[in-house]
């Protein structure tokens, strides 16, 4: 997968979800490479990257490396998932730009290849979030936008409740 280098002066203007600002995301793409997320890395994805349903070129932009983070991780991230989904979710609405072209190839392969990476985490426990959240893509990732809300909105226990009471009994 072919990912936009770090010292490409587009990162710079790419915008934020959050009022649609100029946000350089170059520098989490790096931590996420090098060091690992952080909660800042965290609170700056979902504060500024993504806000209310917002997103903007600079989110497409971290995600082929959110992916690239999955892949190189040595346990499964339920955070960053769920980022993956939120982002691939929001991109088609509220006004969200379109992926730029420089990105579209980068961006969809890692949405390809998410699947591929995750099951081979399954000798590692999965966490109930991970789980839900890697459906969720792969439903996504196949035009089953219904689907990949049920999977990412409904625990187990959310679940469990709606099938007792549409089959009557505990499953």
């Amino acid at each position: 997968m072919d990912l936009l280098p770090l010292n490409d002066p587009r990162w710079k203007t790419y915008k934020s979800g959050f009022n649609r600002t100029p946000y350089d995301a170059s520098g989490l793409a790096a931590q996420l490479i090098g060091a690992g997320p952080s909660a800042a890395l965290w609170d700056a994805c979902w504060g500024d990257l993504h806000h209310q349903g917002d997103v903007g070129e600079a989110s497409y932009a971290l995600v082929p490396y959110v992916v690239e983070y999955i892949r190189r991780s040595r346990a499964p991230d339920a955070m960053a998932a769920a980022f993956i989904l939120t982002v691939e979710e929001s991109r088609s609405g509220n006004g969200n730009p379109p992926l730029p072209p420089e990105l579209l190839k980068s961006y969809e392969a890692s949405l390809r290849e998410l699947p591929a990476i995750a099951l081979s985490e399954i000798p590692v426990p999965w966490s109930e979030d991970f789980l839900r959240y890697v459906v969720a893509l792969i439903a996504l990732a196949n035009g089953q936008r219904t689907l990949a809300t049920a999977y990412q909105d409904f625990s187990s226990s959310e679940a469990q409740q709606w099938l007792s009471t549409y089959y009557g009994e505990s499953r």
